[in-house]
């Protein structure tokens, strides 16, 4: 492979494309980047290497919703959507 980082950003970059979509909680985004990342370790380890890989690909998806979410969570007050709800 020539660019190895490519299919990581990649995927990354969906995650945090995806991020306003997804309706989970950031204790829910954190155990599901925990499991999913577990199970690419484990398949790696059993040496499934292309399931391990959608397994990263997905762990890293994940990462990148919790991260955007994580942003977007806590909003200065002079932000414009805080200026917005308060009329």
């Amino acid at each position: 492979m020539r660019y190895p980082l490519v299919p990581i950003a990649i995927s990354f970059a969906l995650g945090i494309g995806a991020a306003p979509f997804l309706f989970l909680s950031a204790s829910q985004l954190v155990l599901w980047v925990s499991v999913v990342f577990g199970g690419a370790v484990l398949l790696l380890r059993v040496e499934r290497y292309s399931y391990g890989l959608f397994a990263a690909l997905i762990g890293f998806f994940l990462c990148g919703a919790f991260l955007a979410k994580a942003e977007h969570s806590v909003l200065p007050s002079e932000h414009i959507e805080s200026l917005a709800r308060l009329g």
